[in-house]
């Protein structure tokens, strides 16, 4: 009697059986919490540590290594190959290159980074944000919001201060430095190499050139210039407004939508693309891509 049950009361205590030897399988409070086996790779939930082909990978600020890739989540620091990465408007670097998202799952070095459904490619470079696509590298990049860089580019969201090349972007009405060019968006300030732009109605200074949107007089290297849909011709620069395309000294000037080109540099203002230094940038709540 006393032998039965001590080698068969495991199997005859349900209760007991089940913590030690299915409790995972069958007790599904516990088993969310456990460990769990995805094709070799194990994964956990609830801020668990979980391995996915060799990867670990963790939830809810977390750490987890991606093939020696520390990636976490909400507002954690994650290493993808070097690369940092985090999530919620947290600053992430991917070779160099900072991004952050919101909660999804990144893979840089792939380069595929997800931010709430969309699918991002960096060093491809596509980047989504909230199921927009954008091309980093080329560079195009969309936002609702959040600006990103890569290639050594910091890039935050929603208002914060971001670093492309040296060069700091912010998003909504913040000042941004590009190579020394400060860019803001949503009627602030920007200077682009000395060169100040603004945009919605404001004052730009583009190489001592001050340039005016919303039907403001604007001033081009002592050349003023009008808006709202005329065309004008200064030292043989033509200068319109309102979606036409504008010439500065070989530079193309657009506002409202369109394409500028600033010394080989296109800014846009109003959801267009930007391009400062072969860089194309995109203000917050813009989808289109150059």
């Amino acid at each position: 009697m006393v032998s039965r049950r001590i080698h068969r009361g495991p199997q005859r205590t349900e209760g007991l059986y089940l913590r030690i030897h299915r409790g995972p399988q069958r007790t599904e409070g516990l088993y969310q919490r456990f460990t769990e086996d995805l094709r070799g790779q194990k994964v956990s939930t609830e801020g668990s540590t979980y391995h996915i082909r060799g990867q670990k990978v963790s939830t809810e600020g977390s750490t987890e290594d991606l093939r020696g890739q520390k990636v976490s989540t909400k507002g954690s620091t994650e290493d993808l190959r070097g690369q940092k990465v985090s999530t919620e408007g947290s600053t992430e670097d991917l070779r160099g290159q900072k991004v952050s998202t919101e909660g999804s799952t990144e893979d840089l070095r792939g380069q595929k980074v997800s931010t709430e459904g969309s699918t991002e490619d960096l060093r491809g470079q596509k980047v989504s944000t909230e199921g927009s696509t954008e091309n980093l590298r080329e560079q195009k990049i969309s936002t609702e919001g959040p600006t990103e860089d890569l290639r050594g580019q910091k890039v935050s969201t929603e208002g914060s201060t971001e670093d492309l090349r040296g060069q700091k972007i912010s998003t909504e009405g913040s000042t941004e430095d590009l190579r020394g060019q400060k860019v803001s968006t949503e009627g602030s300030t920007e200077d682009l190499r000395g060169q100040k732009v603004s945009t919605e109605g404001s004052t730009e200074d583009l190489r001592g050139q001050k340039v005016s949107t919303k039907g403001s007089t604007e001033d081009l290297r002592g050349q003023k210039v009008s808006t709202e849909g005329s065309t004008e011709d200064l030292r043989g620069q033509k200068v319109s407004t309102e979606g036409s395309t504008e010439d500065l000294r070989g530079q193309k000037v657009s506002t409202e939508g369109s394409t500028e080109d600033l010394r080989g540099q296109k800014v846009s203002t109003e959801g267009s693309t930007e391009n400062l230094r072969g860089q194309k940038i995109s203000a917050p709540h813009l989808v289109r891509l150059l």
